[in-house]
């Protein structure tokens, strides 16, 4: 599975390289800023869903001591 960490950092050099390409494009609609978007939107989805698979797990096992 991928690492946390990694993920993080994919997604933070992602955002680096949206900005630039903005910066250099000058629109978000420009196909290559579309394009880094989209990836980023996949991995951000990912992050989240690891962080909530993780929350559940925690949750389902500090409920079960209680039983």
């Amino acid at each position: 599975m991928e690492d946390e960490l990694e993920l993080e950092t994919l997604i933070n050099q992602l955002r680096q390289q949206m900005t630039l390409a903005y910066e250099e494009k000058g629109t978000l609609t420009d196909a290559c800023v579309i394009a880094i978007s989209q990836e980023l939107d996949t991995h951000i989805v990912r992050a989240q869903s690891l962080k909530s698979k993780v929350k559940t797990e925690v949750d389902v096992s500090s409920s079960s001591t209680f039983t």
